[in-house]
C-alpha cells in the first residue's frame, strides 16, 4: 500500500507506529497545575502490538533500527524489538507500552512527561528498506 511507506529516493521508509504520539495524547502541556487523569481503559493498562513487515519483490532491508526498553519507574515501561523472520525476507517489530497510574500529581507531572517524551522516541522509529542488489 502506497499510505504505509513513504519513498525516500529508491528507498522505501516504514513507520512502526501512528503519527499519534503518547505525549500528545497524555501530556500534551509543558506545565499543568491540576492532575492529569487518564481516561478510563487507557491506564492502568499494557497494550502490545505485533506487525510484520515483508518486504515487497525488488526489495531488502536496511540495517534494523535499535530496539531498546524505557523504563518509566511508577509510571510504567515501554519496548520495541525487531526480528528478522528465518528464511522471509520480513521483520517481526513488537512495540509495548505499560501504564501504570492512572492520576499522575502536578508534581510527577515533568517526569511522566518525560517518561513518554523517551518512550515516544522509542516507538517513533522507521524501518527502511532498499532495492535489493
Amino acid at each position: 500500500s502506497e499510505g504505509l511507506a513513504r519513498r525516500e529516493g529508491d528507498d522505501l521508509a516504514v513507520p512502526i507506529a501512528g503519527a499519534t504520539t503518547l505525549t500528545s495524547s497524555f501530556a500534551p502541556l509543558t506545565k499543568r497545575t491540576l492532575p492529569v487523569v487518564l481516561p478510563p481503559g487507557s491506564a492502568p493498562a499494557h497494550r502490545t502490538w505485533t506487525m510484520t513487515i515483508t518486504a515487497p519483490p525488488g526489495y531488502a532491508f536496511a540495517e534494523l533500527p535499535p530496539g531498546g526498553e524505557e523504563n518509566g519507574g511508577e509510571f510504567g515501561r515501554a519496548s520495541l524489538s525487531f526480528a528478522k523472520v528465518a528464511g522471509k525476507n520480513a521483520v517481526v517489530v513488537k512495540r509495548s507500552v505499560v501504564l501504570d497510574l492512572s492520576t499522575i500529581p502536578v508534581e510527577k507531572y515533568a517526569a511522566w512527561r518525560s517518561f513518554l517524551q523517551r518512550a515516544d522516541g522509542l516507538m517513533h522509529r522507521m524501518v527502511r528498506l532498499v532495492p535489493a542488489r
